[in-house]
């Protein structure tokens, strides 16, 4: 890479240059990015704005890892997507991801809070409306679902840097280059070379399934293991409408309950009019894993109606993700855990301390859990790279 006095190391995240002691010395670095989700994306465009040899291994057949717009599944032309995982971001306080929605060219739209919210405490009592305008003062969408920012960072990219379907099961350092192996979606291995790895998935998921030789110092795979997944405990459900007659009604979409199955609701309803209502589920997992997903469906469309009225029985499209059966997102201790640990603690440490670098939302030091967070991880981690290779 070409010598340069200064670098701006993202366009959304800063916007003032990086100063750089040196020259970059990246000719023969070969960055793995292991997870294809929102950091490990950003990672890889941040990667090839500077030039930097690297490739993208994501266990899915598709990209955005915990973010996910599905289609409405009607089949018109003009078919919306929904999020069914992240979905908010909140500009005030998080100015970096609103610079780079801002300079990817991005729609966005407010999360619609105007008129009533409803409020549900029993099954043996009517639900009551509560003025809660501008509740939701400050929370953002994307127009188009969350995933038309992984899509617009994915089409910056080479199709041949990322390989789909290729699930990494060991890290192996030898001399001065990592082996990686992987599993292609035929089932055959594929042993990929690097001189860096960015770990852009769980850190629950790579205690679980990824085995290291040397082997990772005991008390820091502890601390993966404790780490809990962001999204992985969490289910949502999307139901689609034909008009968003709640407006009508003098409400804003906005529910809370503590029966369920739905703990919290908001309007989906997206920039080209298609309307939606999505709910969070207050259920834990193993309380879901009792009815199968037509039965929870029944139970949200019935919870929709006693909330909104019958209305919200005519569906045009019903959507259901539950997280917590993704293995590729959670494991057995995500089933009912929350809260997060300290970033600082996941560290990879020893000999493998300038190899692997955690940039994943959960090594995020300021929006854990965030998509932010998984923003500022990547961000960190590339500027972490890159500097250690400065003269």
């Amino acid at each position: 890479m070409a010598s340069c006095a200064s670098k701006s190391l993202s366009v959304g995240t800063r916007t003032e240059p990086v100063p750089v002691r040196g020259a970059l010395l990246m000719g023969n670095i070969r960055v793995g990015i292991l997870g294809g989700g929102l950091s490990g994306l950003y990672a890889a465009y941040l990667l090839e704005r500077h030039r930097v040899d690297y490739f993208v291994l994501e266990a899915r057949t598709r990209l955005g890892g915990r973010i996910l717009s599905n289609v409405d599944g009607s089949g018109r032309a003009s078919a919306a997507r929904f999020d069914l995982g992240a979905t908010w971001y909140w500009p005030p306080l998080q100015p970096a991801m609103n610079n780079l929605i801002e300079q990817l060219g991005l729609r966005t739209l407010p999360q619609y809070d105007m008129g009533d919210i409803v409020l549900e405490h029993s099954r043996h009592q009517i639900p009551i409306r509560q003025a809660a305008a501008g509740l939701a003062e400050g929370s953002m969408r994307i127009a188009g679902g969350t995933a038309t920012l992984v899509d617009r960072l994915a089409a910056d990219l080479p199709r041949e840097k990322l390989f789909l379907s290729h699930q990494a099961e060991s890290i192996r350092l030898d001399s001065h280059r990592i082996n990686i192996k992987a599993i292609n979606g035929l089932a055959k291995p594929k042993t990929f070379d690097a001189t860096h790895v960015l770990l852009a998935i769980p850190p629950r998921l790579m205690a679980q399934n990824l085995a290291f030789e040397p082997a990772i110092d005991r008390h820091l795979l502890q601390s993966w293991k404790g780490t809990n997944t962001w999204m992985a405990s969490h289910a949502k459900f999307v139901a689609v409408y034909e008009q968003p007659f709640w407006r009508e009604n003098g409400l804003s979409g906005m529910a809370r309950s503590t029966v369920g199955p739905l703990v919290e609701i908001h309007d989906a309803s997206d920039i080209n009019k298609t309307a939606a209502l999505f709910g969070f589920f207050g259920w834990q997992a193993n309380s879901r894993r009792l009815l199968n997903e037509e039965a929870l469906i029944a139970q949200c469309i019935a919870q929709l109606v006693r909330l909104f009225g019958h209305q919200a029985a005519q569906t045009r499209a019903k959507l259901f993700k539950d997280w917590a059966q993704d293995p590729m997102t959670a494991t057995q201790a995500d089933q009912f855990s929350f809260g997060h640990s300290d970033a600082d603690s996941l560290k990879p440490k020893d000999i493998w301390a300038d190899r692997l670098r955690l940039i994943g939302s959960e090594a995020s030091t300021t929006f854990p859990g965030y998509l932010a967070g998984a923003l500022e991880a990547a961000e960190t981690g590339v500027q972490s790279l890159l500097s250690s290779h400065e003269t």
